[in-house]
């Protein structure tokens, strides 16, 4: 036979290509995809509209043409089959350059929950021709219109567009009267020219207007300056709109962004001769999101905002979503960045309590007021009979609605930084882990990945803090989230695309089920020593969120070192000499932009770091962080482990084999080899083939999103 000696040196790497390359294409389709728990779909419906009503325990969804009532344990279990919404003006619609899929549809916008869940305040563009209605909670069926008296007309109180930003909110107490009205933020003609803050028509039990609307000042930048309406909430005596908007202050240096929040009174019925049936409550302030400096870093264009109650103290704070604000030739070589920032209640109502601003010409600069120069009463403060207040005061508010000082963010810092990114919506739960308190934060991108990060206030350090504990891809193929919404009561997430709603377990303990270093850094979750498997803290014992438990192990500021090193079991590798090993410890989507440093995640070889560098083509690292070794030597037996953070997620033991494999001696052993080459390069082939493919429609799916 004849021997093989003057094989091409290629041969023999042909085992560590395709090894290299299986890894990579592994790697490349990732383990962030997060499994929902269930699905709703009726079709692309554009779902963007979402409120949870916790009296009747639904989750209400305003789709085009229709209104859902979703099962909050389970929204699989809800039916497509509920009363249509068709749009009245279609033909106008369409006759005034309109498309008649989408734009002269009826998208509900506004959803409402009245009464403690007895009906549902619901209102659709109706082919750019606002609408309301309301429905039974029960069924979903109209309610008589005797009932509502000024229910019909939705000019004021949603959209004409579909696609326009706009906020709104049924309030039942406080107003004059104690009668109930929808205050509502939104565009009032089609030219979207006319952007106003609204409160409808106020009705006593005779069905007779008691109180005409109220609205902001028409036309007026100094009140709204092309405003994006955002989020609007009833607390108190007053009603907070949050938007961002142009800034009239820099009207003279060019155009920018600002993020601002606005109060009213929710007793305000206007002025008498001045602010007739306009605000005479109205003011807003600036939010201040930025990253603090001597030139400080801005994140001015508010996305989304919620609201949460801090049960300890009973102090509300808002969180929002900002974006840098670039104009489009900044933009054109910078990409955006994106915050979470917290604002609480008194924070605001203090901004209000301070200086005014005002220009006292075109070409002067915006400066404060001097409190010798602000009329009494206070303008803009809550008073019994606002038509009874001097008309200095009045003119006051019309000419002055802008305070002086920004609202100061929370810890003088945002929670969470993202580059590169753009920050949609978010929701939050706060939770208790280890007898202490945490907010996990929610917040998603315009790919539909979900950060899941953690946040809480060290007070021995006096630092706050906050980490990514998880990053979910979620719509792969849907395009952008459009709404977010969570149930605490219920333990998930519920999350809106065009195309359907997906429901989420806020704790998703399954994903770290083979990593007890991920698994005790997340609150809602522990290590289960006995089984070795991660487990939802709220399925063991609720407990376990005050009372540590040897059986379960839990670490969420990672204080302690190595909590999981005497529970991750050690894998046995064997491969023969001179071929490629590939040690896979798969660990979630976790990056340097998330606050995880890129050497927190080190492989040691016999309590050693190994050197993975550019100039080491022996040992690589894939992109999911397994190690490959080329090329195996007797030297490279041992223990490998890999850690993040100091906390060990993987461990083998390595053993090489030397006496099993030769290189190919005779034609047969090379036959057989070059056959079993051939195999491993067209399953190579096939996955390649089929990423090239996946990639392809990924970048048509978001060309066209």
């Amino acid at each position: 036979m004849t021997r093989m000696d003057n094989l091409p040196n290629w041969i023999y790497l042909l085992p560590t290509i395709f090894l290299s390359w299986m890894s990579v294409l592994s790697s490349v389709s990732g383990n962030g995809f997060a499994a929902p728990l269930h699905e709703f779909s009726c079709g692309k419906l554009f779902y963007r509209t979402l409120a949870l009503d916790a009296h009747s325990g639904a989750l209400y969804v305003g789709a085009m043409n229709h209104l859902f009532k979703l099962n909050l344990e389970n929204i699989n279990s809800s039916s497509c089959n509920t009363p249509k919404f068709e749009p009245d003006f279609r033909r106008r619609c369409e006759s005034i350059g309109k498309s008649r899929g989408y734009q002269c549809q009826n998208h509900i916008r506004v959803v409402q929950p009245l009464l403690k869940g007895q009906y549902v305040y619901v209102c659709g563009t109706n082919a750019f021709r606002p609408r309301d209605w309301i429905v039974h909670a029960s069924n979903l069926s109209e309610v008589n219109g005797a009932t509502f008296p000024g229910i019909g007309d939705g000019i004021a109180k949603c959209p004409f567009d579909p696609d326009d930003n706009g906020t709104a909110i049924w309030v039942e107490e406080g107003n004059p009267g104690n009668y109930p009205a929808l205050y509502s933020a939104t565009v009032a003609d089609v030219s979207r020219a006319d952007h106003l803050l609204f409160r409808s028509d106020l009705y006593d039990s005779h069905s007779t207007v008691a109180h005409p609307y109220l609205r902001s000042v028409d036309f007026d930048p100094r009140w709204l300056s092309s405003p994006d309406f955002v989020a609007s909430f009833d607390i108190g005596e007053h009603v907070y709109f949050f938007f961002r908007e142009n800034a009239i202050e820099y009207g003279n240096v060019g155009r920018n962004i600002y993020s601002r929040v606005a109060r009213v009174c929710k007793k305000d019925t206007g002025g008498r001769n001045v602010l007739e049936q306009n605000w005479s409550s109205f003011v807003k302030a600036r939010l201040n999101c930025s990253i603090p400096g001597d030139i400080p870093y801005y994140f001015d264009s508010l996305q989304s905002l919620v609201k949460s109650d801090t049960a300890r103290t009973s102090a509300i704070t808002f969180y929002g979503t900002f974006t840098s604000s670039l104009n489009a030739a900044a933009a054109a070589v910078v990409s955006p960045a994106s915050a979470v920032c917290a604002f609480t209640l008194d924070d605001i109502d203090r901004a209000f309590s301070g200086l005014f601003k005002e220009q006292t010409s075109v070409t002067s600069a915006w400066l404060p007021v001097m409190k010798a120069d602000v009329p009494e009463p206070r303008p803009g403060k809550c008073v019994e009979d606002s038509k009874g207040l001097p008309d200095n005061v009045l003119t006051f508010i019309k000419n002055h609605p802008i305070m002086n000082s920004a609202v100061a963010h929370l810890h003088g810092r945002p929670l969470f930084v993202r580059d590169q990114v753009v920050l949609s919506k978010l929701v939050v739960v706060p939770t208790i882990a280890e007898g202490y308190e945490y907010l996990v934060i929610f917040t998603a991108d315009q790919s539909g990945s979900i950060y899941k990060v953690i946040h809480w206030y060290d007070s021995i350090k006096q630092q706050v803090m906050s980490r990514v504990i998880d990053v979910w891809e979620t719509m792969k193929s849907d395009g952008s989230i459009r709404n977010m919404v969570v149930s605490p009561d219920h333990r998930s997430l519920y999350v809106a695309s065009d195309y359907r709603i997906l429901q989420f377990s806020v704790a998703s303990c399954s994903r770290y089920a083979s990593h007890c270093a991920q698994c005790t850094r997340d609150p809602f979750c522990v290590w289960n020593r006995g089984k070795a498997t991660c487990q939802d803290i709220s399925e063991v014992s609720e407990s376990l969120k005050w009372r540590p438990d040897p059986n379960f192990l839990q670490d969420v500021r990672d204080e302690r070192l190595h909590v999981c090193e005497e529970v991750i079991r050690w894998q046995n590798e064997t491969v023969t000499l001179g071929s490629t090993v590939h040690l896979s410890c798969p660990i979630p989507k976790v990056t340097k932009e998330d606050g995880l440093p890129v050497d927190s995640i080190v492989w040691t070889h016999n309590k050693v770091p190994l050197s993975i560098s550019q100039h080491n083509q022996r040992i690589l690292l894939t992109t999911s962080n397994g190690l490959i070794i080329t090329r195996t030597q007797s030297t490279d037996v041992g223990q490998y482990v890999v850690q993040m953070d100091r906390q060990v997620l993987c461990r083998f033991h390595l053993h090489v084999d030397q006496d099993s494999c030769q290189a190919p001696r005779t034609e047969s052993d090379y036959k057989k080899a070059y056959h079993e080459w051939c195999d491993e390069f067209q399953r190579y082939k096939s996955m390649m083939h089929k990423w090239q493919k996946s990639k392809k429609i990924a970048g048509l799916t978001a060309a066209s999103g």
